[in-house]
């Protein structure tokens, strides 16, 4: 039976893929297939090469270091538009020129055309190439080039490809690590925005202190929306006639909690993760075809590059923890070993 393994992006949240791994490295499942997107990418692509989880782990160790966190992950001012020559010669020293299409495991990753806005799935070529270009973060790192087109994150189109790693195998273990939306509670009104439109339209139904504070927050959820519109055009601009720090204070000036306070790309990543959780998750199970697993990551944040223990022991968690996941995963695992048994 062939496993397919689907890693989603989300920077640093990435490392909570190991931990899975590592689950399921216990249970001695192998997947003949993985594919991924941005840091997704990463992980799968060592994967693919042959490192296990453990080897992987030690990889991102040498990650921590603060030149690597700032060359992985850049935060304003130092960010902005960087190229992946430092990445590209970190990778090299652990998977070479590699071919795709000479993987112990199958390999696909996702990434974007800047141009024409078309979905590229690596399914050949270099390793190295399918990595960078699929980790490239717009309007972060400058966009990859590749045979005369410009690539970016492929988290703009696809940053959970379920749908990819579907049709190389029977079983898709999808993996999710991205960001999601907040679910609204009896104490919150959203009112502009995806979550909680409709409430919106007639706050004056609402009584005395809700009308309130949906009145309140549809003027800082508006404020915010068109500040965040401002900071991403003329950061793929270069509008020099905008101060992009100025900008950046507006998100952070207002935040009580300045742990709360996000960068560049995070804000950049977030707004690419949640833009892609309506349209990118698998559907329910498909009879027992699609096992999914999310982790809650809210505690940390999306540059906690320098936390990778702590990340990837939250996956192992994840993994251990969630039943309907944990019980379905052993009964795979069982399932392929009574096959094995039967087979000898």
């Amino acid at each position: 039976m062939k496993i397919a393994y689907t890693l989603s992006g989300g920077a640093a949240y990435g490392y909570a893929h190991i931990g899975v791994l590592k689950f399921l490295e216990e249970l001695h499942l192998k997947p003949a297939a993985i594919a991924g997107t941005s840091m997704g990418a990463i992980v799968g692509g060592l994967y693919s090469y042959g490192y296990d989880a453990g080897q992987i782990e030690q990889i991102a160790e040498k990650i921590r270091s603060l030149e690597l966190v700032r060359l992985f992950f850049p935060s304003f001012p130092r960010g902005g538009i960087i190229d992946t020559d430092g990445i590209r010669d970190f990778f090299f020293g652990f998977i070479q020129d590699a071919r795709i299409e000479e993987l112990p495991v199958q390999f696909r990753s996702v990434a974007v055309d800047i141009k024409s806005g078309e979905e590229i799935v690596f399914d050949s070529g270099k390793l190295i190439d399918a990595i960078l270009s699929s980790m490239s973060i717009p309007a972060v790192f400058k966009p990859y080039p590749y045979h005369g087109r410009f690539l970016v994150d492929g988290g703009v189109v696809n940053n959970l490809p379920w749908d990819i790693a579907g049709e190389l195998g029977e079983v898709n273990i999808v993996l999710d690590v991205a960001p999601q939306a907040e679910k609204p509670n009896p104490d919150r009104i959203f009112t502009s925005g995806i979550l909680g439109k409709d409430l919106a339209e007639d706050s004056s139904a609402l009584p005395g202190k809700t009308r309130r504070r949906a009145q309140e927050n549809r003027l800082k959820n508006e404020e915010f929306h068109t500040q965040l519109k401002k900071l991403i055009q003329a950061i793929q601009h270069g509008d020099d006639t905008v101060s992009i720090k100025d900008l950046v204070h507006k998100f952070t000036r207002s935040v009580e909690n300045k742990k709360e306070a996000q960068s560049i790309p995070e804000i950049i990543t977030r707004v690419m993760a949640i833009t892609n959780e309506y349209t990118q998750r698998p559907p329910s199970n498909q009879k027992g075809k699609t096992i999914y697993l999310h982790t809650d990551l809210m505690d940390y944040s999306l540059n906690d590059f320098h936390k990778a223990d702590a990340i990837i022991e939250e996956g192992y968690k994840a993994a251990a923890e969630t039943a309907a996941f944990r019980e379905a995963v052993e009964k795979l695992a069982a399932r392929i070993h009574r096959k094995s048994n039967i087979d000898i």
